[in-house]
């Protein structure tokens, strides 16, 4: 039989509110976003982000804490159990001390601490709970850190099928978080992932009346079947028929085409024009693709001054809705607290 650290499990707690505001009709909303926190500075200043958007959509907010299992390995259960119970309260003092201060009102928040596999938690909690966005904070730690330490926010980034929004540690633009982004950048590269990044972006330009800046990056190459000037020339008549494809206004549109490395590219534009939001298109994992395009991606993230929104085009993210396999439905174990606070609406 299964023991307490083979399988996941589940505290959920939630705080009803009398009313919830209808948002504006978009092409891209936003119903239920997840707000992933390990209760740290970088967490609470996505959750400010996080809690922006779900006053401007009319979302519920699911404040969602996952504890690792495998730094209680050889500690026995007693340690895991009471790490969650710690979780448990400390999440419920967060979202009452949000509803204190008055920064969820008319937010539907809910709260959920899991333990066990996050490659298998995650895309159930996705399904269960409609998430159509999750928004982490990340500390950008690279190199040695990240290895010793590991990066929770990393493995949300890759494992997450749907948008995820990530603050990092250099963000300093804030439009995002206060009244919608003023200027959107928009990376492509013409793939199946950018174009479902595209729909993102120039949604949420329509809908902010921001400007767009679309930018595709030639990357050196060592043999040239077209020579540069063709390459440049063929790469900005496929960023404006982009643009009237989705009858963007030109007027507050720009199409760049630079030379040069994605990531180092895409920062300095992005700083260039005072970006308050990347729209990135990112992939499935595909193995050693998988590994050399991560980097790159999570770099962006980190070094950014602004918000990043990474959209992922993959099988699971087409279908999870109502998706989720037998097995896992049989691990799952809903659990109540330790001794419960209740909390008075």
């Amino acid at each position: 039989m299964p023991g307490i650290m083979d399988q996941p499990h589940t505290i959920t707690g939630e705080h009803p509110k009398t009313s919830q505001p209808t948002s504006q009709p978009a092409a891209i909303g936003f119903r239920n976003i997840l707000m992933a926190t390990d209760f740290s500075k970088c967490s609470d200043r996505a959750l400010r982000y996080a809690i922006g958007i779900a006053h401007r959509y009319g979302a519920a907010l699911h404040l969602f804490h996952w504890v690792d299992p495998t730094a209680y390995k050889f500690v026995g259960t007693d340690a895991l159990e009471a790490a969650r119970d710690s979780a448990w309260r400390q999440i419920q003092q967060l979202d009452t001390d949000l509803v204190v201060k008055g920064l969820l009102r008319t937010i539907q928040d809910k709260v959920l601490v899991e333990y066990g596999e996050l490659s298998k938690i995650l895309p159930r909690v996705v399904t269960e709970r409609a998430v159509d966005l999750i928004v982490i904070g990340t500390h950008g730690r690279t190199g040695w850190k990240k290895l010793i330490l590991g990066s929770v926010a990393e493995r949300i980034f890759r494992q997450a099928s749907c948008p995820v929004l990530t603050v990092g540690p250099n963000v300093t633009r804030s439009r995002v978080k206060d009244d919608g982004p003023h200027d959107i950048l928009f990376p492509t590269d013409f793939s199946s992932q950018s174009e479902a990044a595209g729909h993102y972006a120039f949604s949420l330009a329509k809908k902010y009346g921001s400007r767009l800046t679309l930018l595709h990056v030639l990357e050196h190459a060592s043999e040239k079947i077209l020579d540069e000037r063709d390459r440049l020339l063929l790469a900005k008549t496929s960023l404006r028929e982009l643009a009237n494809v989705h009858e963007a206004a030109m007027e507050n549109t720009d199409c760049l085409v630079k030379s040069g490395t994605p990531a180092e590219s895409i920062l300095k534009t992005a700083t260039q024009k005072r970006a308050d939001l990347i729209v990135l298109g990112v992939r499935a994992r595909q193995g050693l693709s998988d590994r050399l395009m991560w980097p790159n991606a999570y770099r962006i993230v980190c070094e950014s001054s602004c918000p990043v929104l990474s959209v992922r085009i993959s099988e699971p993210c087409l279908t999870r809705r109502g998706r989720i396999g037998q097995d896992d439905k049989e691990q799952v174990k809903v659990m109540p607290p330790t001794n419960p606070q209740p909390r008075e609406n």
